[in-house]
């Protein structure tokens, strides 16, 4: 077959994500779209304009490939199956990376699993992070989902003071409550592992950080009263946190716990890593197996303070040398994975391009 001479042009859903930006391949390999202007915000690119029949229609011509990854939440079912038709109808093929076999956004799974029907149904190619959730698409679906790891998440260098003698920082970040975050569960994990440790005289200092404006008031009001009654735990509350102020607060973590209810994989575990605090995971989907070390799993039933015992020594103190070599080292391994990740994307894109298998 003869070689492509221009770079694939790539339909991205969405551009603008960070992920995106990380895993594209190079400009000579392929041109990532930027996300249509339709004048939203800046860098808001929901409900994604490509999934839209009427823009895709007048669109088809500008791009070769679409490459669906986030954003189906916010797309009626129908509109879906609608888009994808038109996609296939002048001839482009469909590359669907499955991040969430459980999606985050929301609580009832239904829309979400029905989506996914269609989205794997209609793929040429299917991409997803893990060995375990590719087993559960073949399980599933029938489908083979090439396995390309994460990419690094932090892109700033945040500096914290280390602070001498200083208790371990334990911490969660709930953001805006969306409907994963599993608040009060973390909440009160969080104090009965402070209590504990306290009273066998290993304290450390536990700490809840929260977005002034929340998905959920009432939550966020029964969040405050659970802390007030757990003197061990501090809730931070502020506005929402730049992507530097947001670094800076998990580098000055020694253990960053996953405030999760349900998922399957995690940008935010990959972040902290990159930033080397210690991820203790519970157990939902497949954290675990995105890094391949510096993460607790806790036990089914296993006691919190049981799960910080074990995450404690493997930390480093925020700030300190070891936490530098730490992050130094992690830097050093994403930017030698950087190359191939970039090219299973291109490797995929090209099959994609040679072949029209879907069901």
């Amino acid at each position: 077959m003869t070689a492509r001479l221009n770079p694939i042009r790539v339909a991205s859903v969405p551009a603008g994500h960070p992920y995106v930006r990380s895993v594209a391949p190079g400009p000579e390999a392929a041109h990532i779209l930027p996300d249509p202007e339709l004048g939203r915000p800046p860098g808001q690119w929901w409900p994604p304009a490509l999934l839209d029949p009427q823009y895709l229609f007048a669109a088809l011509d500008g791009f070769d490939l679409l490459h669906v990854h986030f954003g189906l939440e916010s797309v009626p079912t129908p509109q879906l199956v609608e888009a994808l038709a038109l996609v296939r109808a002048a001839g482009h093929p469909i590359v669907f990376t499955v991040h969430d076999l459980e999606n985050p956004q929301l609580t009832d799974q239904a829309l979400h699993r029905a989506q996914l029907d269609v989205m794997i149904g209609a793929a040429d190619e299917l991409i997803t992070l893990t060995p375990g959730a590719a087993a559960e698409i073949e399980a599933r679906w029938g489908r083979i989902a090439t396995v390309v790891p994460h990419p690094r998440m932090a892109e700033h260098h945040p500096v914290v003071v280390r602070v001498p003698d200083a208790r371990p920082r334990v911490g969660a970040h709930l953001r805006d409550l969306r409907p994963n975050i599993d608040a009060l569960a973390v909440a009160r994990s969080l104090a009965a592992a402070a209590g504990a440790l306290a009273a066998a005289g290993r304290p450390v200092d536990a700490v809840l950080r929260l977005d002034e404006r929340v998905r959920d008031r009432a939550v966020a009001a029964e969040l405050e009263l659970v802390v007030r009654e757990h003197p061990a735990v501090t809730l931070e509350r502020g506005p929402r946190q730049g992507d530097a102020a947001l670094e800076r607060w998990i580098a000055g973590l020694d253990v960053a716990v996953m405030p999760y209810s349900h998922g399957t994989h995690s940008g935010w575990a990959e972040l902290c890593w990159d930033l080397g605090a210690v991820v203790v995971d519970d157990g939902h989907g497949y954290i675990a197996e995105q890094l391949r070390d510096g993460v607790v799993v806790a036990g089914s039933g296993e006691a919190p303070e049981a799960v910080l015992d074990r995450a404690l020594p493997l930390a480093t103190a925020p700030g300190s040398p070891e936490r530098s070599a730490v992050v130094a080292e992690r830097r050093a391994r994403r930017e030698a994975e950087r190359a191939a990740i970039a090219e299973a994307h291109s490797a995929v894109y090209h099959r994609a391009l040679r072949s029209s298998v879907h069901n």
